[in-house]
């Protein structure tokens, strides 16, 4: 996810911008990408994203399509699927966090 930060703390549920899908799904393009890069594992793609929007991005500076492509072009700048194998840890095996964790942090992303 994207989450602002004020370097201390993200802040949550900011100035009501309220969710609106059709800013997202204006460019097709993007709800396909969302969809992929932001999915959500337990409710609609769409009741998700507006939870994520209504908490965090309603403090960015950005409008909610703006938020939701810079959400999306991160995740693509950044693949931590190849991180994480370039570590040794790949998806069906269990690890401890802290590797997890580690792997990230130590790569040419943070």
């Amino acid at each position: 996810g994207l989450w602002p930060s004020n370097m201390r703390r993200g802040p949550e549920f900011c100035v009501p911008k309220s969710f609106d899908p059709n800013q997202v799904s204006q460019i097709f393009i993007l709800v396909s990408k969302l969809s992929t890069a932001w999915p959500s594992l337990f409710v609609g793609n769409q009741k998700f994203w507006r939870k994520q929007w209504n908490k965090h991005g309603s403090c960015s500076a950005f409008n909610q399509y703006h938020y939701f492509k810079l959400a999306s072009d991160i995740w693509e700048e950044n693949n931590i699927t190849a991180i994480l194998e370039k570590n040794g840890i790949t998806p069906g095996a269990s690890y401890r966090k802290e590797r997890i964790r580690d792997a990230i942090l130590f790569s040419e992303i943070s």
